[in-house]
């Protein structure tokens, strides 16, 4: 009895350690589930509604083991031009990449929410978002082992 105790808090102990690594949010696949029912669908909407400063709040894959930290990424959208900051992990080298942004038909929609993606030049993983809404706006390709990255508006 006693080794079935002691393996119930082991269990219980290890699970708590592993949500520590979660993002800081609430919970992102519900702000995620409400930006799809309240996306933006119409490119001028979604023009305007892009332009200012936007922080990464969770980010996930499909394909790998979610890091310890989660990357550091701030958007600053202008009306034709932006310019993303990257950092992979802590100790990294910030990234700075300006970059041209386009609004086009989104061709591998990922369901009726996702009518345009964010195209850049030049292109960077973290900045192929599909879904808008007035504040936040995400890219989830993790069904698909790829990459998930929910942005919130400053």
């Amino acid at each position: 009895m006693r080794k079935i105790v002691t393996l119930c808090f082991i269990t219980a102990l290890f699970f708590q350690c592993e949500k520590s690594k979660e993002s800081p949010i609430a919970d992102p696949y519900q702000i995620m589930e409400s930006c799809r029912e309240n996306a933006l669908k119409d490119e001028i909407s979604i023009r305007s509604g892009l332009r200012g400063d936007w922080t990464l709040i969770h980010f996930d894959c499909g394909f790998c083991i979610p890091p310890d930290e989660m990357p550091q990424a701030e958007i600053t959208f202008s009306p034709d031009s932006g310019q993303l900051r990257w950092r992979e992990s802590p100790g990294d080298t910030l990234q700075v990449v300006d970059f041209s942004w386009t609004l086009e038909p989104n061709q591998n929609s990922s369901g009726p929410s996702s009518v345009f993606q964010l195209k850049t030049k030049p292109s960077h993983p973290a900045l192929n978002c599909d879904i808008f809404c007035s504040d936040h706006m995400f890219y989830d390709d993790t069904p698909f082992d790829g990459l998930l990255f929910l942005y919130e508006k400053n």
